[in-house]
């Protein structure tokens, strides 16, 4: 006969099960934090290369065709468009809404009323345009020079 005094028995209490559900808890709330910002770090960057990729590609149709080609964009939707170049992924005209990489605002300076940026035969500006992408609290910069190089700008 065994009595209570004498039983050696293990066993978590339910404290110990609440503190590791809190720990747990924590660290899963730490690991999405980190993952959210990841993403949109990597949003960001896709969607950074799409529209210098898109530029590239618009000013490269203008010189190649040696005939006027144009961006316009839309801010309030966060969509741009060239209504005579191709989409060499949908072959169809370009028109590229940048919700679809989570870009929740474009920020234009140095634009015409229309936000609209022409590049000649020669793949000139008649202006230089800065282009600023916002994904989250993080945001990124594209400069179009009157020679017509684009680049990211690093701040």
């Amino acid at each position: 006969m065994t009595s209570a005094a004498t039983t050696n028995r293990s066993a978590f209490t339910l404290i110990d099960v609440v503190a590791a559900l809190v720990i747990l808890t924590i660290l899963a709330s730490i690991a999405a934090i980190s993952l959210r910002s990841s993403l949109e770090a990597a949003w960001l960057r896709s969607a950074t290369d799409r529209v210098l990729g898109d530029l590239l590609l618009v000013r490269t149709a203008a010189i190649r065709d040696q005939g006027d080609r144009t961006v316009s964009f839309t801010p309030a939707t966060c969509q741009y468009a060239a209504a005579d170049v191709i989409d060499p992924e949908t072959h169809q005209p370009l028109n590229v809404a940048l919700n679809d990489y989570h870009i929740r605002q474009i920020i234009l300076s140095g634009f015409n009323v229309d936000y609209e940026i022409t590049f000649d035969a020669l793949g000139l500006t008649e202006a230089e345009a800065n282009i600023r992408l916002r994904c989250g609290k993080r945001s990124n910069a594209i400069q179009v020079k009157k020679s017509g190089e684009i680049t990211q700008v690093t701040e």
